[in-house]
């Protein structure tokens, strides 16, 4: 399995205080460069998928597989309750 590189933010880049900082109106929101730095995270994380030599799983396995793990979930959950 591949590894994701780690992104760095080089600090002689200037970014502009407005990209920066929030104001009232966009708290909770993602500043645009947070954006692009989702974005380059979610294109590595596609192309590792592409690029995995591995046989797909067909989807009837997957949803099996969610369905009993979430079957788990809630099951332990009662058992804390």
């Amino acid at each position: 399995m591949a590894v994701s590189p780690v992104i760095r933010l080089d600090r002689s880049v200037r970014i502009p205080r407005r990209h920066r900082e929030r104001s009232e109106a966009t708290q909770g929101h993602a500043t645009i460069w947070e954006r692009a730095v989702l974005d380059v995270l979610l294109r590595l994380t596609v192309q590792e998928a592409l690029d995995d030599p591995r046989p797909a799983i067909p989807a009837v396995e997957v949803f099996a597989a969610l369905r009993a793990h979430h079957a788990e979930r809630m099951k332990a959950a009662k058992l804390d309750a």
